[in-house]
């Protein structure tokens, strides 16, 4: 009986994953200024027990490499999880983005806030900060550099799938920070496994998310994201 209930689930998986590479075939691939962010905007907040005002900046991104990537030169792309349109809407669709280009869009939007207005700051790229095929490392330092080097600001919030956060990234990135607050999110979306495969598709279990929290606590805070 399990191994009939695993290979419906299989087979019912592979058909919903199908279906959502057809969708995202049909999303609008537009030329996209890579010089500019995507956007930024500032949001309500709690920090502290106080209520704040957070600042968000939206890089232009490649896209989140768990729905799209390059293969042999071309863009290749799959069903990334189900319940998200950021993760490729407005992006390059795969089309890598230079370090220098992803330092300019993040210093053209910085310098537009006063941070002694804002203590927070959410930094986020449509997929992964910590992947380097998506953020190359010398964006990802120099990014970290310039909030490092503003007293006025006082916690950072990052976003990766745990695939791709690592005790050296975590250490290198507090060696910057010092002693901010820092949030690393992650989208957990639900503690139910069928529903994970099936309705979101994940690209990890729950045991990776554990394990991702536990090294993240080590430094951080982690921020789960949750259905």
């Amino acid at each position: 009986e399990q191994t009939i209930k695993h290979i419906f689930v299989e087979k019912l998986h592979q058909e919903i994953v199908e279906i959502m590479k057809l969708i995202r075939a049909k999303m609008p691939c537009r030329t996209v200024p890579v010089d500019k962010a995507k956007a930024s905007e500032i949001w309500d907040s709690r920090f502290q027990g106080k209520q704040i005002k957070r600042v968000i900046i939206y890089l232009r991104s490649s896209g989140c490499s768990w729905v799209v990537g390059t293969k042999e030169g071309r863009t290749h792309l799959k069903a990334g999880c189900l319940d998200c349109v950021h993760c490729l809407s407005n992006t390059t669709f795969g089309v890598p983005i230079s370090a220098d280009l992803y330092i300019t869009q993040f210093k053209n939007e910085y310098k537009n806030f006063n941070f002694s207005d804002y203590p927070m700051i959410c930094i986020y790229n449509e997929g992964n900060f910590f992947n380097e095929n998506e953020l190359p490392r010398k964006a990802r330092k120099e990014i970290l550099k310039s909030i490092g080097n503003e007293p006025n600001i006082k916690a950072v919030i990052l976003e990766s799938l745990p695939e791709f956060i690592t005790d050296d990234l975590l250490h290198e990135t507090k060696e910057i920070l010092g002693s901010r607050y820092v949030e690393i999110g992650i989208g957990l979306e639900s503690s139910t496994p069928l529903i994970r495969k099936l309705c979101i598709n994940k690209s990890y279990d729950l045991e990776q998310f554990k394990k991702a929290t536990d090294l993240v606590n080590r430094y951080f805070k982690t921020l789960a994201y949750v259905l």
